[in-house]
C-alpha cells in the first residue's frame, strides 16, 4: 500500500503531466483550459468503477495504452456533446453532428494523441523513464462497458490498481472532461522509486 508521502509525490508528478496536457489542449483549441489538482484512487479493480462516473453514463472515451518501463493506460472522457463541440471547433465544420462519424472520430483521436503524448513526454523527461504510447482508440459507450475493457487489461496483472483523475474545463463554455492515468502496481513501484531518487538528488544538490 502506498504511503501518504508516496501518494503526494505521485500526485505532484501527475500534475506535471496534466499541466503539459492542458497546455497542449489550449494551443490546439486556441482557448484557455483550466485543470483541477489530481484526485487518486488505489484499491481493488472492482471497487474503482465509481471513480469514473455513473456506471450508466454515456461517454466519449479516447484511450491510449502506455508501453515501456511503466505500462498503463491514459484516457480522456467527455460527454458526447462536449466531444462533438471540440471536434467541430477544430474542424470548423458544424455539419457533421454524429459523434461516430469517421471525420469526428479521426479528429478526436488526434486530440487524444496530442494530449496524451504531451503528458507522457513531460512524465518521461521528469522521471527519466522510457514511456511510449499506442495509437489512440475512441469509443462511445456507457461508463461501465468502457471501464470494464480498460480495467480488465490492467486487472489481469493484479487485482489492485492506481488511478489518477484530472478534471479540465474551458472557461465560458460548458465543455468539460476528465483525463485519467492508470498504472499497474509494478509500474507504480518504478514511478515511486524514480520519484524518490529525483527528490533525494534535489536535497543533495
Amino acid at each position: 500500500m502506498l504511503t501518504k508521502y508516496s501518494q503526494d509525490k505521485l500526485n505532484e508528478i501527475i500534475n506535471i503531466g496534466a499541466g503539459n496536457a492542458s497546455t497542449a489542449m489550449a494551443k490546439l483549441l486556441k482557448k484557455r483550459v483550466e485543470i483541477t489538482v489530481p484526485l487518486s484512487f488505489i484499491g481493488k479493480v472492482e471497487d474503482s468503477i465509481e471513480f469514473f462516473g455513473g456506471i450508466d453514463d454515456v461517454l466519449t472515451v479516447i484511450m491510449v495504452k502506455v508501453y515501456g518501463e511503466v505500462p498503463g493506460v491514459i484516457f480522456l472522457t467527455f460527454t458526447p456533446d462536449a466531444a462533438l463541440k471540440i471536434s467541430q471547433a477544430l474542424a470548423g465544420d458544424r455539419s457533421k453532428t454524429d459523434i461516430k462519424d469517421a471525420y469526428n472520430v479521426s479528429t478526436l483521436n488526434e486530440v487524444g494523441n496530442i494530449i496524451s503524448g504531451s503528458a507522457l513526454t513531460a512524465l518521461s523527461k521528469f522521471l527519466k523513464i522510457n514511456m511510449q504510447q499506442s495509437v489512440p482508440a475512441m469509443a462511445v459507450d456507457m461508463v461501465g462497458a468502457v471501464t470494464d475493457t480498460i480495467l480488465a487489461e490492467v486487472g489481469s496483472l493484479s487485482d489492485t490498481i492506481l488511478v489518477f483523475k484530472v478534471e479540465f474545463s474551458i472557461p465560458d463554455t460548458d465543455t468539460k472532461g476528465n483525463l485519467y492515468f492508470i498504472f499497474d502496481p509494478q509500474a507504480t513501484e518504478k514511478i515511486i522509486a524514480a520519484t524518490e531518487t529525483i527528490y533525494q538528488d534535489g536535497k543533495n544538490n
